[in-house]
């Protein structure tokens, strides 16, 4: 299942890269929840991936939010 999810990443960082929502430099703690979410999966340990994936996405959540915000104001 986890590597069916290729294409739909690199959809999402094709269009964050195009449309410059990605940062220059990646952050420290994006970086540590994505080996988070590794370590868990290999440790078959899905309630650690969850926690690791939630933390990934409120990110995410965060970072888009006043572009969103702006987009609904349009």
């Amino acid at each position: 299942m986890f590597a069916k999810l290729n294409t739909l990443v690199e959809a999402v960082l094709t269009g964050r890269t195009r449309y410059g929502l990605m940062p220059r430099h990646p952050h420290e703690e994006a970086l540590q929840l994505h080996v988070d979410v590794a370590s868990a999966i290999q440790r078959g340990n899905g309630n650690d991936a969850h926690a690791a994936m939630l933390g990934i996405m409120q990110r995410t959540f965060n970072e888009m939010s006043s572009i969103w915000d702006k987009d609904s104001t349009d």
